[in-house]
């Protein structure tokens, strides 16, 4: 699939979200257009072999910069994700602060650790997780933040940026 991305004129590709530990399992998603069609994809995530495999095999039979989702479970646990994919050759990495987005990653006070879209939630958390990982990689970080689930987006987007970010990415689009 990288290599058809490339034949088709791609420059880059994201992998999908790599976890230390995933925390669900792959759920079939359809999504439909009226009148165009319909796509249907298996929604998974990657374990770090699986990343880290994914990020190497491209590396081998691609130009394409590779650009590596991930999230981690604690500030230090995102820290050495980010080193070990970029160990494993990514160009760049794309920190997930939106997925997963399901309750149980809102209950951090019951004892379940915060990631994903909780954590995208809290912009000093944002912070301390950017700055954390930019002591430890030389390869450009780009937060992925939530742009419809926060109240206010630009003080996630702030964070990040003074965390040392060097982009942003926004998921979700605009109210209707």
């Amino acid at each position: 699939l990288v290599q058809r991305a490339e034949e088709s004129g791609a420059a880059a590709v994201c992998t999908k979200q790599t976890f230390t530990e995933v925390p669900l399992q792959a759920k079939f998603r359809t999504y439909s257009r009226p009148g165009r069609g319909l796509v249907g994809t298996w929604d998974t995530r990657l374990n770090v072999s699986e990343g880290c495999r994914l990020i190497e095999q491209a590396r081998r039979a691609t130009s394409l910069l590779l650009f590596a989702n991930f999230s981690g479970w604690d500030v230090d646990n995102w820290v050495d994700l980010a080193s070990t994919l970029e160990s494993a050759g990514a160009h760049a990495l794309e920190a997930n602060f939106v997925c997963p987005n399901m309750s149980f990653s809102d209950k951090a006070e019951s004892g379940i650790r915060k990631t994903g879209a909780s954590v995208g939630q809290s912009p000093e958390l944002c912070r301390t997780i950017v700055e954390a990982v930019k002591s430890r990689v030389r390869i450009p970080l780009i937060c992925k933040i939530p742009s419809l689930a926060l109240s206010d987006m630009a003080l996630t987007a702030k964070a990040c940026e003074a965390g040392g970010a060097d982009a942003l990415a926004f998921n979700g689009g605009a109210p209707h």
